[in-house]
């Protein structure tokens, strides 16, 4: 098959040739419109469904909603992994995780059919709504409208109406949140003494602002079924019959005649009354969940949304088209889409990431010109590197991959083995050409270029399938390592095999169409000049295996002592200029509190040097990917270009950790990835599982003792929730019975003049609009003023709600959450001086041991057991893996000695990547771990090739001598070690780029890189040389399998033109 490629590839070499220069500028003219983010999709197959319950204590809704919601509706759900829920104030989310695989159109599809059966729930809320599917990224883009013309209820309606729909048709936008929003209301404002006062009942207000409209949605009213307007026929025409909408202001509602329980009108001094002598109506706004602040005023936030895998600079782009045009319709209105802008963040990442390769671009065109010498060889060498990395690229457009910061982190490392596979197949083109056979035979010529090529590959080919198995397991990986680095490993496997393959096609097809006219030379400077310096050195060294054992295991064991050292951090944490400041004050605290907290803070901020678009949402908005009370806001800040990062972001965090609430810095990145991967792997977990909030606590106490016993265990806590205070009210029945009042109808004549009540709707110009009955705000400012509300009873008697119930302010929980259908409470485990294992094993067993009540059970969570799950499929694939490179190396020199040696002698190479981490203070995370695999490969490959090359020589029948030795390496020399100096120089400048945006990631892994290079040159230079002086020679034959790769040179094969 590879004979058969070669050959195609020479036979076709001009149109392979054109091939690849239109592969090349084709990729780069796709590089535009290849997709683009900062990370890649990490987030398993998940579904929200967000229930709004304005007004419901997190009590009310988890009875009321959220249970209704998972044990009738989505619990049992096809697909379905793990159903999770957390019921606050006003809000009821439900998140269901899909097994792996599962389609996202299937889960939604699944979910979807259950929703549909949603009408069975209390009408105390809004029908459920299923999210939108979400980026793992989130947010695209942050919008900001203010106005010193139009009123925040003006600018809130053309927000929702004008601006919002246009976004959400926005290709790539996948939900729209407004913060600050105040829609408009009519409001009919009542206060139950003036209704006492000319003889009108709640019930009769309620009815006659509804039956005023044209539809109402309470069924009790005659508007609920308004009827068609109906038409009638002439004799040439039909006429339909369109009642216009008699009431659209606050003045037209009021000039509506009270009516009784009858349907009859309600006279007071023997004249009709009208809605307005009974009641306040206004122009108002809806109570508030959330606010915005920006630049230190009011104003309307728009926050938005991708979907999953678009293109971020696109929809960036596109949502910009939309806002300009948008603009030019709304004058009076300041529209700012600067505050968040991830695609800034990855253009200036693109930019510097460009700039140092195009460094290290140059340097390498040296590093070839000084090589070859000849512009014909640096002419097959820049094609050889620059083909796979184009033909990935068209790869992952096709397929519609996005590029993110991993992506790019994975080609980088490709460059390990593409610049190592063009190196060696240039050389390889140059030693076919300076062979004996004439130029005019081209047969011949191509004869002796397909067999110097097959030769060389085979330790190519043996190597990549070494690295192949290596980065095999990272696919097998938990947590936040497993969700990053396949993607690096995908990126380089698919560049590195785009490599072997222009190694088999496009170099031996450039050698015979570039090589075969090419005047004899002599080897370049360089390569005489190593070949002197290492003559001069390596006898002395290749003649004393000890050293060479010794070196191998000075190295090997000063990184397995340095490896615990290292700081690990499998995140990627890229430097972005967008900050976010989380702030949470206390349970319980008003919205017009946390406003003066952010606004502070705003106005704080403010004074940092280097700190621009200074924004902040307070609590949440409708159908945003904020589930928090309005004790919650959040922050954000942008860092100038030209403020020093490091110095700034310190000053943020020393002003916003200043303030009354608690605070967390973070980038928006690193607290995506924090929301929905995060585990501490060195804090065990145990879930109490029950029903009863009291006796759900008892028996998280007991498993805190329990679990305080287990020997390894150093601190326990109980993970208690929240308490806010709530006022609650509890009816007396024996007065409420006494009084002929019911204990519903006080609830609803309570929850009216508090919480108020939506009567019905106003359509105006495509909008609709909310009419609601509400209390007076005289009447609703404290708890005496609850305490206080009038109830009229049936005998016509006026009591108060204090006379019939107990009103009360007391603590109840602010976040009730569920798993699986049932509460918990969590009990932390610290470990120390024994195995999360171990202590994990412990638990499990005590906790079986232990009698629990009915429906009450625990299990152990946390960060290990969520990673114990799979830890035995991963050690059983690093194991397969390591068997598979040493079963390879035995394949590649068809002994077992020879590969046990080998084996041994690899970690050399990956011993001075760990080495170079621990001397520059450089963090092992997810570029570094990747170029230790990449290392193992460079390694295996120069080693694979010498060894070969040795035993080829004495295949040839040559005595075998330590200078026999010495003057093979010699000969392979250049092909071993140039590729390492081009490496160096194309890693150097990003080593010492250090931590820029676009540089996060390969900045590591250059450091690692540039440590490994030093260590594999030893490997390959001196160490395999001589270890194979001393034990090498004996190695025999252990199957015939050693003819695979052995190319005989009078073999001709088919004709090439």
């Amino acid at each position: 098959m590879m004979r058969w490629l070669v050959i195609a590839s020479i036979k076709f070499r001009r149109i392979l040739m054109v091939a690849a220069v239109g592969l090349i500028v084709f990729g780069v003219i796709q590089l535009d419109e290849s997709k683009r983010d900062l990370l890649p999709e990490f987030q398993p197959v998940t579904v929200e469904v967000q229930t709004e319950a304005l007004g419901l204590s997190a009590s009310e809704v988890e009875r009321l909603v959220t249970i209704p919601l998972e044990q009738d509706l989505l619990s049992g759900v096809a697909f379905l992994d793990k159903i999770e829920s957390a019921s606050l104030p006003s809000l009821s989310s439900v998140v269901m995780t899909f097994d792996e695989g599962t389609s996202l159109l299937d889960a939604r599809q699944v979910v979807t059919e259950r929703l549909s059966q949603a009408a069975g729930l209390p009408q105390v809320a809004e029908p459920p709504q299923m999210m939108q599917p979400v980026s793992s990224t989130g947010r695209v883009a942050m919008v900001s409208m203010a106005s010193d013309e139009l009123s925040p209820i003006e600018t809130s309606v053309l927000a929702r109406w004008v601006v919002m729909p246009r976004l959400l048709g926005v290709e790539g936008v996948a939900n729209v949140s407004i913060w600050g929003f105040k829609d408009r209301q009519l409001q009919v404002l009542v206060d139950p003494e003036r209704l006492i006062a000319q003889d009108v009942t709640l019930g009769e207000v309620i009815a006659t602002a509804g039956n005023a409209l044209e539809v109402s949605p309470l069924s009790f009213l005659e508007a609920s079924s308004p009827g068609t307007g109906g038409f009638i026929d002439t004799v040439n025409q039909r006429l339909h019959v369109f009642h216009q909408q008699a009431i659209s202001t606050p003045e037209e509602l009021a000039l509506v005649t009270v009516e009784d329980d009858e349907g009859g009108a309600v006279f007071f001094d023997g004249r009709p009354l009208a809605l307005g002598e009974v009641a306040e109506i206004v122009e108002g706004h809806q109570p508030l969940i959330g606010d915005a602040l920006c630049n230190g005023g009011p104003c309307i936030l728009l926050v938005i949304e991708k979907l999953p895998g678009a293109n971020t600079l696109a929809v960036t782009e596109r949502i910009d088209t939309t806002l300009a045009n948008i603009s030019a319709g709304l004058p009076g209105i300041a529209i700012d889409s600067s505050l968040y802008r991830p695609a800034d963040s990855i253009t200036a990442a693109t930019n510097n990431l460009g700039m140092v390769l195009g460094i290290g671009t140059l340097l390498l065109v040296v590093v070839l010109a000084f090589v070859f010498i000849d512009w014909r060889l640096v002419l097959i060498g820049i094609l050889s590197v620059a083909t796979p990395l184009a033909a990935a690229g068209i790869v992952l457009y096709l397929t519609g991959t996005t590029i993110n910061a991993l992506t790019l982190a994975g080609l980088v490392l490709a460059l390990v083995l593409i610049v190592d596979e063009s190196i060696v197949g240039t050389w390889t083109a140059r030693e076919s050409a300076e062979s004996e056979i004439p130029a005019e035979q081209v047969t011949l010529f191509a004869a002796n270029v397909t067999n110097k090529v097959i030769s060389a590959r085979s330790a190519a080919l043996y190597a990549a399938a070494l690295v192949a198995a290596g980065f095999v397991t990272f696919f097998f990986l938990n947590g936040e390592a497993g969700a990053f680095l396949p993607t690096i490993a995908g990126a380089y496997l698919l560049a590195g095999g785009a490599a072997l393959i222009t190694s088999l096609t496009l170099t031996p097809a450039l050698s015979v169409l570039l090589l075969r006219n090419r005047p004899s030379t002599s080897d370049s400077g360089m390569g005489k000049r190593l070949s002197a310096a290492y003559g001069r050195r390596a006898r002395s060294f290749v003649a004393q295996p000890a050293v060479a054992v010794g070196v191998v295991v000075l190295f090997v064991a000063a990184a397995a002592l340095a490896l615990p050292f290292l700081s690990r951090d499998f995140r990627p944490n890229l430097e972005e200029r967008n900050v976010v400041i989380e702030v949470d004050a206390p349970a319980g605290t008003s919205l017009p509190r946390m406003d003066e907290l952010a606004a502070q803070l705003v106005f704080d901020l403010g004074s940092v040097d280097g700190v621009t678009n200074i924004t902040a949402h307070v609590g949440r908005a409708k159908l945003s990917d904020q589930a928090v009370n309005v004790n919650s806001a959040e922050v954000w800040a942008t860092i100038a270009e030209d403020a020093d990062y490091n110095l700034t972001l310190s000053a943020i965090e020393g002003v916003a950790s200043a303030g009354e609430a608690s605070v967390s810095v973070s980038t928006y990145s690193d607290q995506r990835v924090t929301d929905l991967l995060e585990r501490n792997p060195e804090e065990l977990v145990v879930r109490v599982y029950g029903e009863n909030p009291a006796e759900l606590r008892e028996t998280a106490g007991r498993v805190d003792e329990l679990v305080g016993g287990i020997a390894g265990v150093s601190q326990t806590r109980i993970d208690l929730p929240i308490d806010q205070p709530t006022i609650e009210v509890e009816i007396d029945l024996e007065r409420a019975q006494a009084l002929g009042l019911k204990p519903g109808d006080v609830r609803r004549r309570a929850a009216t003049l508090v919480g108020g009540i939506t009567v019905g709707n106003l359509f105006e110009e495509q909008k609709v609009f909310d009419v609601v009955v509400w209390g007076a705000p005289a009447i609703r400012q404290n708890v005496d003023d609850v305490r206080a509300i009038a109830i009229p009873t049936p005998t016509g008697e006026i009591v108060t709600l204090g006379d019939v119930a107990d009103v009360r302010v007391v603590p109840n929980i602010s976040i009730i959450q569920h798993e699986s259908v049932s509460s918990y409470l969590d009990v932390f485990a610290s470990v120390d001086g024994r195995s999360p294992a171990d202590v994990a094993a412990a638990i499990d067993v005590a906790i079986a041991a232990t009698p629990f009540p009915i429906e009450y059970h625990a299990e152990v969570l946390g960060g290990f057991a969520a990673d114990r799950a799979g830890l035995s499929a991963v050690i059983a694939v690093v194991v397969a893996s390591v068997i598979t490179g040493y079963l390879l190396l035995q394949s590649a020199f068809v002994s077992w000695r020879l590969a046990t040696m080998t084996f041994l002698a690899l970690p050399l190479g990956v011993s001075g990547a760990i080495v170079a981490l621990i001397v520059t203070g450089t963090e092992l995370g997810l570029g570094s771990i990747a170029a230790i695999v990449a290392l193992v490969g460079l390694g295996a490959r120069g080693s694979i090739l010498l060894i070969q090359k040795y035993l080829s020589q004495q295949r040839a029948g040559e005595p075998f001598t330590i200078e026999g030795v010495v003057r093979a390496t010699k000969e392979l020399l250049l092909p071993t070690v140039a590729p390492l100096v081009a490496l160096a120089v194309i890693f150097l400048p990003l080593a010492v780029g250090g931590q820029r945006a676009g540089l996060e990631i390969v900045q590591p892994m250059a450091v690692a890189m540039l440590g490994g290079l030093v260590t594999t040159a030893v490997l390959t230079m001196f160490v395999i040389p001589a270890l194979y002086a001393k034990w090498g020679h004996h190695a025999k034959r252990d199957t015939s399998a050693a003819d695979l790769f052995e190319i005989d040179l009078r073999e001709v094969p088919m004709a090439v033109d």
